[in-house]
């Protein structure tokens, strides 16, 4: 989450017009509730990801940049600096090796991009959004059922402290 609370989503692609398309179709739909990074390289990815001190709850990588790393390596240097990022490669690869290997090395899905890929991607942002408030959620039950052990405890020992 970025520092308004709302969630933030690395976008990266070296093709401009895909990006534009993008960030049209993505910042409309969810400009109250979702913050986009753009990067075109994954040298600046990189580097924001090791100067950032709000980390991305999403990003969304394309497989072939044309920087000379493939897809799986940037996705296993996206790891190395933080394991728990989630991470969704989207590229126009047709090959199931690749789509494994994406996997196996930390993506959470791959997309391929073609007609419906501005559908498949507001789903996984949909889906995180969800996980995103559910942990949140959780996060209060476990408070107020902390503060309600305390109470209890508290009471517990009142109780036994009247009984003597």
């Amino acid at each position: 989450m970025n520092k308004d609370g709302k969630m933030l989503v690395f976008v990266v692609d070296d093709d401009v017009f895909y990006l534009k398309t993008v960030v049209m179709g993505l910042d409309k739909h969810y400009h109250s509730s979702v913050v986009f990074k753009y990067f075109f390289n994954s040298h600046d990815l990189l580097a924001e990801l090791k100067k950032s001190e709000h980390m991305p709850d999403l990003i969304l990588l394309d497989y072939n940049l044309d920087d000379n790393i493939s897809g799986i390596d940037l996705l296993k240097e996206v790891k190395s600096i933080n394991s728990t990022l989630d991470v969704v490669m989207v590229s126009s690869q047709q090959n199931l090796q690749t789509v494994f290997s994406t996997l196996q090395n930390g993506a959470r899905s791959y997309i391929q991009k073609g007609d419906k890929v501005l559908v498949e991607i507001k789903k996984t942002i949909d889906d995180k959004l969800i996980s995103i408030k559910q942990e949140a959620q959780n996060r209060k039950i476990k408070k107020w059922i902390s503060a309600a052990f305390v109470v209890f405890a508290i009471v517990a020992a009142a109780m036994l402290l009247m009984k003597k």
